[in-house]
């Protein structure tokens, strides 16, 4: 691509969304980020078909002022931004309200796919999901996705992951 010119675009191509560090202190998680963005990038078949037939958008540090500041899981105003999806302020929860906005305006084209926030967890050892339970098809997929990682890797558990009930509330 040439200095000045657009940026790339993909028409069509589904959106594979990847985040770490909503908590500050799960860095366990954002290894797990960066383990995935080398695949990525790497010249395994598997990523290059990855790449080939979908957009990866990528966040590696969705709170990096929490991070700065030595916070475990808030912002720097002390708030838990995971807590937040439902109704995100601009000026209190400034980057789970934009990466709210990109996800629906990707959703309303249905080009999103898949979102995958990275985390870590205080008292659980590996690789699992904490993932929503769908009452449709939605839900296959899920299961799908969590069973081609135990298929691809070694140290992911499927049966360490749970698929908790979709309140349709939220």
């Amino acid at each position: 691509q040439m200095p000045g010119s657009l940026p790339w675009s993909f028409p069509g191509r589904p959106i594979v969304f990847f985040s770490a560090r909503v908590h500050p202190g799960e860095t366990p998680g954002q290894y797990a980020f960066l383990g995935a963005l080398r695949h990525l990038l790497s010249d395994d078949p598997r990523a290059v078909a990855l790449r080939d037939y979908f957009v990866f958008k990528l966040v590696p540090m969705l709170n990096p002022d929490g991070v700065a500041r030595g916070h475990y899981r808030t912002n720097s105003l002390g708030l838990n931004l995971n807590r937040f999806y439902d109704n995100p302020d601009v000026e209190k929860h400034e980057i789970i309200w934009a990466v709210k906005q990109l996800q629906s305006h990707w959703a309303s084209q249905n080009r999103l796919l898949l979102y995958i926030d990275f985390h870590s967890h205080a008292s659980r050892a590996g690789c699992f999901f904490l993932a929503n339970r769908f009452k449709s098809d939605a839900h296959a997929w899920n299961v799908a996705f969590a069973r081609l990682c135990q298929i691809n890797s070694p140290h992911f558990d499927l049966g360490g992951s749970e698929f908790s009930e979709y309140d349709e509330a939220e």
